[in-house]
Formats: C-alpha cells, structure tokens, sequence
C-alpha cells in the first residue's frame, strides 16, 4: 500500500515534531506513521509553526484510525491547551499531483 499524508491543521505555535509525535503516540498511534513534517516560519527571534503538519501514515488503515482518533481534539504535548479544534485533511501524493480526499471515518 501507498503511504498516506495527513494534513492536521490548527496546531499550537509551540508545537514541533516531537511534541506532536508524543501527543500521537499517546494516542495509541506509535509506530503507525514513518515521517512527521512540521514547518517552520522563520520569524526571529523565536521560530515557530506555521500551524499546521503532515503526518506520514505506513497505509490507510493507519490514517484513518488518526483521523477517527485526532480530528476536533486537541493536540497539546504538554503544551498550555489552546482554543482551537483540529481539523485533519487527508493530502495523498501521487506522482507530481496532489490530491486531497476526506478520509471516511
């Protein structure tokens, strides 16, 4: 199977790869997902997320199982709690185009 990217929106400014990869893991999603991507603005002089992160996930199956699990929750990773709901859009690479699909729940 193909590998599956999900594009979770709406993440703390202070959140980074690590954080986020705890806060999946805590949710019973480790070793589900091969690559977090989380990029950076480059506003000095403290960089910070742009708010958003693609997650990698091995297969669909995986991908839907965070998207049941994550979309409208929180992802703090120890972080103070924020007042925004996730939204997770599935993002999947074929080639040179882009697709983006709702992943069914």
């Amino acid at each position: 199977e193909d590998t599956v990217c999900l594009l979770l929106r709406n993440l703390p400014n202070k959140c980074v790869a690590d954080i986020l990869a705890k806060s999946l893991d805590d949710l019973g999603l480790a070793n589900t997902y091969s690559n977090i991507s989380v990029p950076l603005s480059k506003i000095l002089p403290r960089p910070r997320n742009k708010g958003y992160a693609f997650v990698y996930f091995k297969n669909l199956a995986f991908a839907q199982q965070c998207y049941r699990i994550l979309n409208g929750r929180q992802i703090t990773g120890g972080l103070p709690p924020a007042d925004k709901q996730h939204m997770v859009v599935s993002v999947v690479f074929q080639k040179q185009h882009l697709q983006y699909e709702q992943v069914s729940a």
